[in-house]
């Protein structure tokens, strides 16, 4: 696996950008055509906690990390058959990189039908991506939130008036004003 820090909020303008890190260390990102963005491998996870404390205190650069895996080959080619060998330093295109974590990744049952009436129950919105555990943890959460938001209604502490006000009359509508005569001939 090759791991790269990419910045998701900066659109191409420049061959490669220099960020400040917390501890005042300097780290350049290169622009990389295939993932379209700036990328950054870092040495160690010291770096990447550096450029993480960063974000959004010095910097508005917002990182996320990116793997990409590297495929070892089945068998490699021999020598002078013209065909190139696979290393663990090949690279992939975006496409290729999402086929092979998609072949790699374990594939999801649908979700139950009692969980999907839950969810639409507590007006929760689910896709075909999310899985039966995420559903579960959604309404639980939606559960708990509910719970506590009634458990934490302030009541009040005021005692009631010993003599509460009188009640008054309704107003009686006001009269409208007498039209002045009129002085026709």
């Amino acid at each position: 696996m090759t791991f790269y820090l990419k910045i998701l909020n900066e659109a191409h303008r420049r061959r490669h950008l220099k960020v400040n890190g917390n501890s005042g260390a300097r780290f350049l990102f290169v622009w990389d055509p295939k993932l379209r963005s700036y990328c950054y491998h870092p040495a160690n996870q010291d770096e990447v906690d550096d450029l993480y404390r960063t974000m959004g205190r010095t910097t508005l650069y917002i990182f996320a990390p990116v793997s990409i895996p590297s495929a070892k080959p089945a068998a490699v080619a021999p020598a002078g058959s013209g065909q190139p060998a696979l290393g663990d330093d090949a690279r992939y295109t975006l496409e290729q990189a999402s086929a092979l974590l998609a072949a790699q990744l374990p594939t999801r049952e649908p979700l139950t039908d009692s969980l999907v009436e839950q969810c639409l129950h507590r007006h929760i919105i689910v896709t075909e991506d999310d899985s039966n555990e995420t559903a579960d943890r959604l309404v639980k959460a939606y559960d708990k939130g509910a719970k506590d938001a009634l458990e934490s209604v302030p009541t009040s502490t005021r005692k009631p008036r010993k003599n509460p006000p009188a009640r008054r009359a309704p107003k009686s509508p006001k009269s409208e004003p007498a039209t002045p005569p009129s002085n026709e001939n």
